[in-house]
């Protein structure tokens, strides 16, 4: 398992030139700022300084080009599920909270152009890089879960949610740490973490957690 996670961290995935890295990172780029319906292949290749045909040596279409990107995500993901998946379930639990806070902040194409761009996947690719994503929550809700054994099941996948959606939200705010009083990206990862550790662990109040948890609902008393 260690000896996996390692080839997993260093080293070039298999299939993985750096001619086409370069283009997956420029795609990346021009996808996250000038949108995939808005970029040629043309682009991306003069982007990464490589000629217009010689993209087609590494990506069959545009939609490879976008599928290559997305698989990143995937790839972060499965690597940081992995790893939760070796530790014990608190230390698993601060372990997605930091290297999700991380992904967030230092690569905020990936969701942004996952939220916006997916419906330019075909179904099936779109249905299997998104079930990678359901994976990825699963473990989350999981861990949560074995942390907090007195919640309902569905109480801890509402409270993961909430935390995966409140640091995915910093994608939407097109940090700059040049300008004046903007929070810096090590500042922003801490406060995410943070603030999503708080939110998986609060307390619910009774009726709220009766809502998310129907079964509850007789034992809690509403007045």
């Amino acid at each position: 398992m260690a000896e996996q996670r390692k080839a997993r961290r260093g080293g070039r995935p298999p299939g993985r030139t750096p001619r086409r890295e370069m283009l997956i990172d420029a795609a990346l780029d021009l996808f996250h700022r000038s949108g995939y319906r808005n970029t040629s292949t043309t682009d991306v290749g003069a982007a990464a300084g490589i000629s217009g045909p010689a993209v087609y040596r590494h990506f069959a279409n545009k939609e490879d080009l976008l599928t290559a990107v997305l698989e990143l995500s995937s790839e972060l993901m499965e690597t940081a599920a992995a790893e939760a998946a070796t530790l014990p379930p608190r230390s698993a639990l601060d372990y997605l909270l930091d290297s999700y806070a991380t992904f967030c902040v230092q690569r905020p194409g990936l969701s942004m152009i996952w939220l916006e761009e997916r419906r330019n996947l075909s179904d099936e690719i779109r249905e299997r890089i998104g079930g990678h994503h359901q994976d990825y929550i699963w473990m989350w809700t999981t861990t949560v879960a074995a942390v907090r054994p007195e919640l309902a099941r569905a109480e801890a996948h509402v409270l993961a949610q909430l935390a995966i959606g409140l640091m995915t939200s910093v994608t939407f705010l097109h940090l700059d740490p040049r300008h004046p009083g903007q929070i810096d990206q090590e500042g922003m990862r801490r406060l995410l973490a943070e603030t999503g550790r708080r939110i998986v662990l609060q307390t619910l109040p009774a009726e709220l957690a009766a809502a998310v948890h129907p079964a509850r609902r007789d034992a809690v008393r509403v007045t």
